[in-house]
């Protein structure tokens, strides 16, 4: 028993080493954050992100890092942050009950499977685009604020500031764009029919305000997650979880060795009662 129970305890050890590699503050300080990279500035309840390369979903925390490819959802009454490049200029909000895929960060294009995305574009180079994407629309801009509202089938877009080009795409491919001003939505009822436009209500266009001011005070203010505080993204934390997990294999079957050992031991035991 006592064998077993020290067994837990590297079990134990090795878990806390190999599972949750990134708590290390020196070894984040290292981390840079490239143009082609986001990371998760502000976020609050159930927020979920998942590598290109694997299929698992992890707890995502301030300062994780996003790379080209990860994915993202949130729960209810659950939202993320995301600022892009150096100096976190433009951002995106990511609402409750909302799923999206990073698709290209470098250009920053953005997949909106479902739920609903707010964009804050204040700074791109010439050379550089910022789109989001859903199931049956598109939205380009060079700089801008504006939300997108998709459930997969429709598609809605609520513009705040400048000007924002919306598309439906019937057949996977873009139907002819319409140019939608400060103050005004774009709804595609059906991909296959004209964009309609109509007056933004005036409370969305109050509640932009409200968030864009507290937004902006957040990020001046250096209340985001510092260089120290970056964690990795999360291809990195899966990697690490999987090659923890193979450390602990051969201390797992230690621990099924012992419950075998005790298993026969306690048969034998039994056997000989019966025979007295």
């Amino acid at each position: 028993m006592k064998k077993i129970l020290t067994v837990f305890s590297i079990l134990a050890l090795l878990a806390g080493t190999y599972l949750f590699p990134f708590s290390n503050a020196s070894s984040q300080e290292t981390k840079g954050l490239s143009q082609d990279n986001g990371i998760i500035l502000f976020m609050q309840g159930d927020v979920k992100v998942k590598s290109e390369k694997s299929d698992a979903w992890l707890d995502a925390k301030k300062g994780m890092i996003l790379l080209k490819g990860d994915s993202l959802k949130t729960g209810p009454d659950s939202w993320a942050e995301i600022g892009f490049g150096k100096d976190f200029a433009n951002s995106v909000r990511v609402q409750e009950n909302t799923h999206v895929i990073f698709t290209d960060l470098g250009a920053t294009k953005i997949n909106l499977i479902q739920g609903e995305l707010r964009s804050l574009v204040e700074k791109l180079s010439k050379n550089r685009i910022f789109e989001i994407k859903t199931a049956v629309s598109v939205c380009g801009v060079r700089g801008t604020g504006w939300d997108m509202v998709t459930n997969g089938k429709t598609a809605e877009a609520y513009v705040y500031e400048n000007i924002v080009f919306f598309s439906g795409l019937g057949q996977g491919l873009s139907s002819e764009s319409v140019i939608l001003d400060a103050g005004k939505m774009g709804i595609l009822s059906d991909p296959q029919k004209a964009i309609a436009i109509e007056d933004l209500p005036v409370e969305k266009m109050y509640d932009w305000q409200k968030w864009k001011k507290d937004f902006i005070e957040r990020r001046g203010a250096g209340t985001g997650p510092s260089p120290q505080d970056r964690a990795s993204s999360a291809e990195e934390v899966q990697a690490a979880t999987e090659a923890g997990m193979e450390k602990v294999k051969p201390v797992i079957s230690d621990i099924n060795d012992e419950r075998d050992i005790d298993r026969r031991l306690e048969s034998e035991t039994t056997t000989n009662h019966g025979y007295e």
